[in-house]
């Protein structure tokens, strides 16, 4: 029973060892056929890469020749079209050498005509000198003859002629003066005046320039704080001062400047609308105040466009056209001062047509005829010599400037356009609720100019006319000379430009009339 598991046991340890030799052999013989069948792979596609591989650079050869052929055709070509190109500005450049040297061919000979006739014009300046020196000579000598014949000089016989030429011109002039009916003349002008006033239908209401804002409680304490630091603040960049009046709880605007009065106006009114929103403005005053001027001047040059627009008038230089927008912040007698240069204007030009007149033209002058009141704030003088000034440096027309400048009387009028303006002015300034004097300023500023006079010795008696813009001073003469009636109407103007506040300026003149009574008995 023993043996055969010896006999099993001792064929188990020889075949293991045995068949590992064997696998291991297998294994190995396996191996060496994969390699060689990788070898063979290799070499296989080794030899069909290097195949490829002159395939590949075959075609790429052939591929570069024909670039190289395609590029050296195109080489060709370009050179071909370059040479071709060539030749033709060859042939451009010859005939244009040929053009060239027949037009300096023409040149040359007209040069020679011009000077062929320059010598000849001067050859006939020499001989009109010369003639001309013959001519002067001959008149001179009997000039002289004439003298001796006469006996009288030659400057006397031309005074004696110009004295009988203007005497001849004065009778003709008196002699149409006495042929000519002032009524009927005047009869004509007021139905003319009268066609025009029937004819323009225009609605204007009064206005007030605005002087006392009203504030309520709270607003007053508003504009007292800080020392009024916002009132002031509002009044640098409108320009104007503005005064607090506590006692009547309002706010006085002084100031001739009829559009910072305005800019004013709407400041407080931003800031009271401001406050019962229960908001303040964040910005800086002068920015929040500025962007209201930005605001009011696109305004007052949209103003000024449309005086020009509605009365067709073409448009004149854009400054002239902001200080007729700017008329609109201004009133005379609470006249709105826009409106009355648009109605004026239609006026103006009813009455040209009605003429036979330039209708355009009355319009433009009777439009600008205030632009001066604009800018009394800013330069001294009447508002009249100020508009034809600026008119004239903005390059209007001598006639529209001098309208301008004449329809208060402060220039001489040298047309008929400058009556119509002043004819016009007065028209719509006169018409019935256009104007409204306001009593209580009217009579101070008389007593104040009265009492500026009045204070002076030897004054016989002082007169306040055209509405107060112009005062005549009457004085004893035996108390004064010539040179001291300067020295008068000098000392009481400095006077009025120190005590009082008004617009436009004030006219002083001082008379000394000298006066010798006698009695028969």
């Amino acid at each position: 029973m023993n043996l055969p598991w010896n006999n099993i046991i001792l064929a188990i340890g020889w075949g293991v060892p045995f068949g590992v030799i064997i696998g291991s052999l297998f294994v190995r013989l396996h191996n060496r056929q994969i390699i060689s069948d990788a070898k063979s792979e290799s070499a296989m596609l080794l030899a069909n890469t290097r195949s490829n591989l002159d395939v590949w650079l075959y075609d790429a050869e052939c591929n570069h020749q024909n670039d190289m052929l395609d590029l050296r055709q195109k080489t060709i070509d370009e050179i071909e079209d370059l040479d071709k190109s060539l030749i033709k500005r060859e042939t451009e450049l010859e005939v244009a050498n040929y053009r060239q040297e027949s037009v300096a061919k023409e040149l040359n000979e007209h040069r020679d005509e011009v000077n062929k006739e320059y010598h000849k014009l001067r050859s006939l300046q020499r001989r009109k000198k010369h003639y001309k020196h013959e001519i002067n000579k001959t008149i001179k000598d009997m000039q002289e003859q004439l003298s001796i014949q006469a006996n009288i000089s030659l400057e006397s016989c031309y005074e004696q002629l110009m004295c009988d030429e203007i005497d001849r011109a004065t009778a003709i002039a008196k002699q149409k003066i006495s042929n000519t009916d002032d009524a009927v003349f005047e009869d004509d002008a007021a139905k003319i005046m009268h066609s025009v006033v029937g004819r323009y239908s225009g609605h204007f209401l009064t206005e007030n320039a605005t002087s006392h804002i009203p504030l309520t409680a709270e607003m007053v304490e508003l504009f007292q704080a800080d020392d009024g630091l916002l009132l002031k603040s509002i009044g640098e960049v409108a320009n104007i001062n503005m005064l607090l009046m506590p006692e009547t709880t309002s706010i006085r605007l002084e100031g001739l400047d009829g559009v910072g009065r305005e800019v004013a106006r709407r400041s407080i009114k931003k800031i009271e609308k401001s406050r019962r929103r229960k908001t303040v403005p964040s910005a800086p005053v002068a920015t929040w105040v500025g962007a209201i001027r930005k605001q009011l001047d696109i305004e007052i040059i949209s103003l000024g466009k449309k005086a020009f627009s509605v009365l067709e008038i073409p448009k004149p230089h854009e400054d002239i056209v902001v200080l007729v927008g700017q008329l609109n912040y201004r009133t005379s007698y609470t006249q709105n001062q826009w409106l009355h240069a648009v109605e004026a204007a239609f006026l103006g030009g009813m009455m040209a047509s009605e003429m036979g007149l330039d209708v355009k033209l009355a319009r433009r002058a009777t439009l600008m005829h205030d632009i001066g009141k604009a800018l009394t704030h800013e330069i001294e003088g009447s508002h009249a010599v100020i508009g034809a000034d600026i008119a004239r440096k903005l390059g209007e027309l001598e006639i529209v400037s001098n309208a301008i400048g004449a329809h208060h009387g402060d220039e001489p009028a040298n047309s008929v356009y400058a009556h119509l303006v002043a004819a016009s002015d007065a028209m719509s300034g006169a018409r019935p609720g256009a104007r409204r004097e306001m009593s209580i300023d009217y009579g101070k500023r008389i007593e104040d100019l009265e009492k500026i006079t009045r204070k002076r010795k030897h004054i016989n008696n002082c007169y306040v006319i055209q509405g107060g813009r112009e005062l005549i001073v009457e004085v004893k003469s035996k108390f004064y000379t010539d040179k001291d009636m300067i020295d008068l109407s000098s000392d009481i103007a400095e006077n009025i430009e120190q005590d009082l506040v008004y617009p436009g300026q004030i006219k002083v003149t001082a008379i000394r009339r000298y006066e010798e009574v006698t009695t028969a008995n």
